[in-house]
C-alpha cells in the first residue's frame, strides 16, 4: 500500500479525469452551448478555462477521497502534512496539464465517441509503462527505457517521495517541467482550434 497508493492518487486525481475534460467541451460544442457563449463579452479561453478549472475541483475531491479511502486501508503518510498537500499539488497540477491535452482533442474531433476512444489510446501507453506497481529497475529493458522517459512516472516517483520519503532526485523538476510544457503547447492550441471551430 505505502509502494501503490501514490501511483493511485495520480491516477485518480489526474489520468482518470482526463476523459472528462476533452468529452465535456465536445459535448458542448455539439448541443450548442458555445455557440451562446459567441454573444457574450468574454474572453476567447474563457470556456475552455472554465470548464479545466471546473475539473480541478473534481480533482481536489477525488484526492481527498483517496486519502480517505487509503488510510482506511492502511496508507501513512511518512514525511509530514506540507509534504503530503505538495504530493497532491503535483498531481492536481499534472491532471491540469493533461485536461489541455484532452481539451484540444476534444475540440477537435467531431463526435464524443472519437474523443473516447483516442483518450483511451492516449492514456494506455501512459499508465502501463510507469514505476505504479514496481520500481522502473526492475521493468524489462524495453519497457524500463519507455518507463524513464514517461511524465507520468516522473509525477509518481515524486509522490511517492513527498508521501513516503523515498528519494526525490530531479522527480519534481520533471513533474513541473511537463506540466508547464503541456500547458504551454496545449492550452494555446486549444484556443485555436476552438476559435477555428467558432
Amino acid at each position: 500500500m505505502q509502494y501503490l497508493f501514490p501511483g493511485v492518487l495520480v491516477m485518480g486525481a489526474g489520468i482518470a479525469g482526463m476523459l472528462s475534460s476533452g468529452l465535456n467541451i465536445n459535448i458542448d460544442m455539439e448541443k450548442g452551448v458555445h455557440d451562446r457563449f459567441r454573444s457574450l463579452p468574454i474572453g476567447r479561453s474563457a470556456p475552455l478555462l472554465g470548464s479545466v478549472l471546473a475539473d480541478l475541483v473534481r480533482y481536489v475531491i477525488t484526492v481527498l477521497i483517496l486519502f480517505a479511502i487509503g488510510f482506511l486501508m492502511g496508507f501513512r503518510v511518512e514525511t509530514d502534512a506540507v509534504s503530503a498537500i505538495a504530493a497532491s499539488a503535483l498531481a492536481i497540477g499534472f491532471g491540469f496539464a493533461l485536461s489541455w491535452v484532452m481539451v484540444f482533442l476534444g475540440v477537435l474531433m467531431r463526435d464524443e465517441t472519437t474523443v473516447m476512444a483516442l483518450t483511451f489510446i492516449a492514456i494506455l501507453p501512459l499508465l502501463l509503462g510507469t514505476s505504479m506497481a514496481a520500481p522502473v529497475e526492475t521493468l524489462p529493458d524495453w519497457l524500463r527505457s519507455w518507463a524513464g522517459i514517461n511524465p507520468v512516472t516522473h509525477v509518481m516517483d515524486a509522490g511517492r517521495a513527498l508521501l513516503t520519503g523515498t528519494p526525490i532526485g530531479n522527480t519534481v523538476t520533471w513533474t513541473l517541467a511537463w506540466s508547464a510544457g503541456l500547458v504551454a503547447v496545449f492550452a494555446p492550441l486549444s484556443v485555436w482550434a476552438f476559435d477555428r471551430e467558432r
